[in-house]
């Protein structure tokens, strides 16, 4: 079984039969101490669990903030509480990438950045490639902790922190910055998403808030329905922050054509291009080959920034 990610307040499900029990944080573990606890749940196959009931005063919210908001919860007393939970979601990240080609395939070079607005510093972070990847490699004071391959065609590269929590060396912090992770695979580029995780404070550390330890305290009952619903929301997708980058995506015999347009369609959705849509769905609407395609998308190049110059820029001089 793939090695899983231990995060204090992060749940996961592993192939709907594994769960991680949350442990210390990674940040606080060295490569001896970073072995995951998993709590195996017996499923029966082929029945049907029951949907759990939704209790008249259950609701599940997020605050302006991005924060959890959980009501319906009470004390062995019977008193109503509140319960406010700080997501992982505090994060501002913004990935810079590299594509290079070679005799082994694409290497896949990036820069990643916490912004100065954030407001927890990133812990975590992994990207879902259509691989197959390769290999692939961290900075000092980072290491690649799993190369998750269950989903195929999906692989999913986590990064993640690999030093004391005392340790503050090339952490990203607000407004601090960090190269040299590295994803290497025969894939074409194109887009794909980011996840980027934040960090809480663990017991004993300043600024730590029991606020998800409420959840597990034999003093605090609630419905079956609610439990699940704030599950969800901490899930491992949910509590992280998502952005679109450059990775891993087409296997060489994908004709060309049939990626550029794929692409070219995938950028007409995301909210990052809306100022090159008409120039975009122009473009998907004659009817050009190879040559063609990359000549529009050369002049998309010579006005865009960003992730929309990064992308054209691995669609013109790899395809």
């Amino acid at each position: 079984m793939p090695q899983t990610i231990k995060l204090l307040a992060v749940r996961y499900s592993l192939v709907a039969v594994v769960a991680l029990i949350p442990g210390p944080s990674l940040m606080a573990q060295n490569h001896k101490q970073s072995e995951s606890e998993l709590r195996i749940v017996p499923r029966v196959l082929g029945t049907k669990q029951p949907e759990p009931t939704r209790s008249q005063n259950d609701s599940v919210r997020l605050d302006d903030a991005g924060n959890l908001v959980v009501e319906g919860a009470r004390r062995r007393g019977g008193e109503a509480i509140t319960i406010a939970i700080t997501r992982r979601v505090h994060v501002r990240p913004i990935v810079n990438s590299s594509v290079l080609s070679g005799p082994g395939g694409f290497t896949y070079e990036y820069k990643v950045r916490n912004a100065p607005n954030a407001k927890q510093w990133i812990q975590i972070f992994w990207l879902d490639a259509f691989g197959p990847v390769s290999s692939a490699r961290a900075p000092e004071y980072w290491r690649v902790y799993n190369i998750e391959r269950s989903k195929p065609p999906l692989e999913r590269v986590f990064f993640g922190r690999d030093a004391l929590d005392s340790d503050s060396t090339r952490r990203l912090v607000p407004g601090a910055s960090q190269d040299g992770f590295v994803v290497q695979s025969q894939a074409r580029p194109g887009l794909v998403r980011f996840f980027f995780v934040g960090h809480k404070p663990l017991p004993g550390e300043a600024g730590y808030i029991p606020d998800e330890a409420v959840l597990e305290s034999p003093e605090i009952e609630m419905s079956d329905w609610l439990r699940q619903e704030v599950n969800k929301y901490l899930s491992m997708e949910t509590n992280a922050v998502v952005i679109t980058g450059i990775g891993p995506k087409y296997s060489p015999s994908v004709p060309a054509v049939q990626a550029l347009r794929n692409e070219l369609l995938e950028a007409v959705r995301n909210p990052a291009f809306q100022s090159d849509r008409d120039a975009i769905n122009a473009l998907l609407h004659a009817e050009l080959d190879r040559t063609g395609l990359q000549s529009g998308i050369q002049n998309l190049l010579a006005r865009a920034t960003g992730i929309r110059a990064e992308l054209y820029s691995a669609l013109v001089r790899h395809y």
